[in-house]
Formats: structure tokens, sequence, C-alpha cells
């Protein structure tokens, strides 16, 4: 591993893309590298270099601005060309997707306590192999997604020849909304339905009031693990549980003690009204060919987003298993391993070098620079220079973000970064996150509107979510959680993507 050039990397034009808490640098140091050489085959086009932030499990991340750029409008011509583009994209990133997924899997059912070293190094370069042809297909979303959401929303904007911002935004948002990729809502609507089943069966009713999961029958313990298999990753982040058998359970306990048939109606209801909405929308635009595929498109790549979320999360969980053997075998912790790259758990394990106060300083404050030769990575100093260059703090009553979900709404901030926090939301509370994921959504539910200093576009966790919930999101504050404080009260315009700090 080479070291890193400070002095180069601070001359370069970056552009900050996103933000996270709660991270790790594996696997994501293996998408900076990605994003700088296999992109190329899968779209055509890749970074010369990536750049990331971490400070303790915080990460901001940056691409070089020209070449984003670059990238994004050169993308979004090569769509308009071929309307399939992504479609292929995603038929490829199932093939893959299911070799990794099979491949991690595989290793999780194995005793692996009496593998040798070399063996599971051969397991983590295997890992790489994969998540690198899965990533591959996914990465461009990351640029592409805003460039043809600028495009549709200059597309309505001309249609109905108005300056009336909240109602381009209003019309684009139905337009380019996909269920598909609300996975925390399907898997509740797919619970409520198994509920229902339950409760006409008085069997199986019995059973879940009076026993154990153990002691269910067969035909209940199945219908509950196959929403176990088809469902578990939803919440699964880096280190987050998954939906297992138990938590289904009491899901279940909980929906059987309210109104079922409301809930469903409610349902039937909503997905009803939007699809009514939607045609209504596109008979009064009329759309002509290129412009309807082109919302395809945006379709796709929001499909492809949740897609890669599904592939990668269930093979991390399935591949803990190695990590955490690698972790015992040399006296760290499984949080600790995810701070070394694939040269570095070679060394560890086949050459024995301690790597511990190394991987304090990278938990600490660490820059990781990815390129096509690879990850440099530089702590101390060095990191903190680079720190200083790229993060301001800004503004503490005026942050100016990306808005993802439209609406408006005033109401007191509640900063939640963690799941286990998610019970201090209120209804009519401003959720101020760095970001959030599927875990949350009970909290973005009852939340009036969700700030996030993090997400990088329409197909990002807090746009979907915001989205699925029905309020306003803005992405992109930067420093927003930083700033304000539980009770603050905000104003969220996620028109214009402006949330301002009232009292």
């Amino acid at each position: 591993m080479k070291n890193m050039d400070v002095q180069e990397v601070l001359k370069k034009d970056w552009e900050y893309k996103s933000q996270r808490q709660r991270i790790s640098p594996f696997p994501n140091y293996l998408s900076m590298e990605v994003m700088c050489d296999e992109l190329k085959k899968a779209v055509g086009y890749s970074f010369t270099g990536v750049l990331m932030i971490i400070e303790q499990r915080n990460f901001n991340l940056f691409f070089l601005e020209k070449e984003s750029k670059m990238i994004g409008t050169s993308l979004l011509e090569k769509v308009k060309k071929n309307p399939s583009f992504y479609r292929k994209l995603i038929n490829k990133e199932d093939k893959f997707g299911k070799k990794l997924v099979n491949y991690c899997k595989r290793l999780y059912e194995q005793d692996i306590s009496k593998k040798s070293n070399r063996e599971l190094v051969s397991y983590y370069k295997g890992f790489s192999e994969r998540y690198k042809q899965v990533y591959a297909q996914y990465g461009s979303v990351l640029i592409i997604d805003g460039y043809v959401h600028n495009e549709l929303n200059n597309i309505i904007a001309k249609k109905i020849k108005t300056e009336d911002n909240e109602k381009i935004k209003e019309i684009l948002n139905i337009l380019t909304l996909q269920p598909k990729a609300m996975v925390a809502k399907i898997e509740k609507d797919e619970l409520i339905f198994l509920a229902v089943k339950i409760n006409n069966n008085q069997k199986w009713l019995g059973e879940l009031q009076n026993r154990e999961f153990a002691d269910f029958s067969k035909g209940l313990k199945s219908v509950i693990l196959k929403h176990k298999n088809n469902y578990f990753w939803v919440t699964r982040d880096y280190e987050d549980p998954i939906i297992d058998e138990l938590i289904i359970v009491n899901r279940l306990k909980e929906l059987i003690q309210s109104d079922l048939k409301m809930l469903v109606e409610k349902n039937k209801s909503e997905n009803s009204a939007y699809i009514n909405r939607k045609k209504e929308i596109e008979n009064e635009m009329i759309f002509n060919k290129d412009e309807k595929n082109l919302f395809k498109t945006m379709l796709d790549i929001s499909y492809l987003k949740e897609q890669r979320k599904k592939y990668v999360s269930a093979s991390l969980y399935y591949f803990d298993s190695v990590l955490t053997q690698i972790a015992k075998k040399s006296n760290l912790s499984l949080a600790q391993i995810r701070f070394l790259t694939e040269d570095n758990i070679e060394d560890l394990l086949i050459n024995s070098k301690d790597f511990s106060e190394e991987i304090n300083n990278r938990i600490k404050l660490s820059v990781w620079y990815g390129n096509e030769n690879g990850t440099q990575i530089c702590t101390g100093d060095d990191a903190q220079k680079i720190k200083n260059h790229l993060i301001k703090q800004g503004d503490a009553n005026i942050f100016k973000g990306e808005p993802v979900s439209p609406g408006k709404a005033t109401g007191p901030v509640k900063i939640i970064l963690n799941p286990d926090e998610i019970n201090k939301v209120n209804k009519g509370d401003v959720i101020v996150s760095i970001q959030v994921v599927p875990s949350f959504s009970t909290g973005i539910q009852k939340a009036a509107a969700l700030v996030c200093d993090g997400g990088h576009g329409i197909t990002s966790h807090p746009a979907i979510l915001a989205r699925e919930a029905g309020i306003p999101a803005i992405i992109k504050t930067r420093n927003a959680h930083l700033l304000l404080k539980d009770g603050d009260i905000v104003e969220v315009d996620a028109y214009t993507g402006i949330v301002k700090k009232i009292s």
C-alpha cells in the first residue's frame, strides 16, 4: 500500500457527495476502488480518485468535481439514446448479487473455526472479487440519479408552463415514485397479510397467542420463516440486527391486536389513490416516447438502488462469520477488523503483523483515497489537514440542502443518529440525522419532516423512506446534526431545500 500524497490530494477540486454514521471502511473502501476501475467496464466511465473521511465511524464521501459532472452528463445522454441501459444493469446485478450472497451463505453454514489463516485470506479475497462485481453495476447510481431527476423536473416545468416550483415538485414526486424500492413498506404490508392469514386460522392463532416459536406447528413455522428469509436483510446495516423469527412473532402479536381490516383497507386505498393520481397526471401531461423512457429509467435507477441493498446487506450478514473468525485469530474485535484492507488482512494473518495502533488511529480519524491502483490511507496530522480543508461548519441557523420529498413542515428537532433512539420521536417532530436506513422507519412514519446531512440523491434511503411516509425531506445539509439540538423549532421547506431555525 503506497503512502498518500497529501498535497496532491489537497490540490484537487473535491465535490461533497454524501455522509453516513455508524459505518466502517469495509466494504466501502472496495466500493471506492470499483468507482475508479470496474465501473468503467460496467457503464463506460470511472473516476481517477474517490475520497472518504472517517472519524469515529462517521464518514464523508467526496468525488472529483469535474469528473462527476462529466460522468453525470455523459450517462444522461447515454440513457436517452439507450433507454434499456439500466434495465440491463438490473439483470446483471441479479446475476452477480445472487453469486455474492450464495458464496457468503455457504461460508456461513460451514464450521470455519478450524480453517487455516490462508483459507481465511482466500475467503476475504473471494468476497472482495464478488462484491466488486455487484457494486460495479450499481455505482453509477450515485452520479446519474440527480441528472435524470433534474431533466425530468425541466420536462414537467415545460409541460405545465408554470414557474410554480411546488406544483412541479409534487408532480415529479408522484411520477418518479418506485413502489418496488420501498422495501420497509413492502415488508410491513406482507406482514399485515400474514397476520390476516393467521387470524383466519384458529389453530395458528391459538399457537401464536399461547406458545413459544419453538413449539409452533410446522405450517405456522414455515410461513414465519418464509417471511424471515424474504426480508431478514431489510433492517440489516453494518451491525444492525436482522428481522429474525422472534421479532416477526412479536410484531404479528401486535398486529393481531389491531384492526387488521382497517390496515388492509388503508393500504388498498393509498395504493389506489397513488395509481389513479399517476394515471391522471400522465393523461394530462401527454409525454412523448423519449420522455416516457426517461421516467422509466428513473424507476429503474431507484429499483437498482434497493436491489443492491438487498444483496449487500444479506452478504455482509453472512460474511460476518468469516470476519469474526479473523478477529478471534488476531485478538482484535470485529469492529477493528472492518478498518483493515485486503492487503492488511493478508499481512495480519500470514505475516503476523500487529495493526492494533494503526487501527485505533484509523478509527480516531483517517482519510481513505481510492483509485485504480487500490486504496491509500493517512491518519494523524495529515488526515486532520484534509478534513479541515474539506469539512466546514457553516451557518448555525439556515441549512441549504437537496429536497428529495416535497412539502413544508414546522416542528421541534429530534436528533436521531441510531435506530435505538427512534422511540424518542413524537408525532410532529422533525428528525435530524446524518443518514437513515429502514430500521429508522417507525420513527419516520410519526415525524413531520426529515433532515439528513448525508444522502446522495432521490434514490437514497432518506428520500425513499420520507416519500414512503409522505413527509417532506431534505438531504445534504452537511452539519445540521452538529449545530441543531433537541427542541429547536425549525421550518423545513422541501421545495427549495432550506431548513431554517426559527426558535
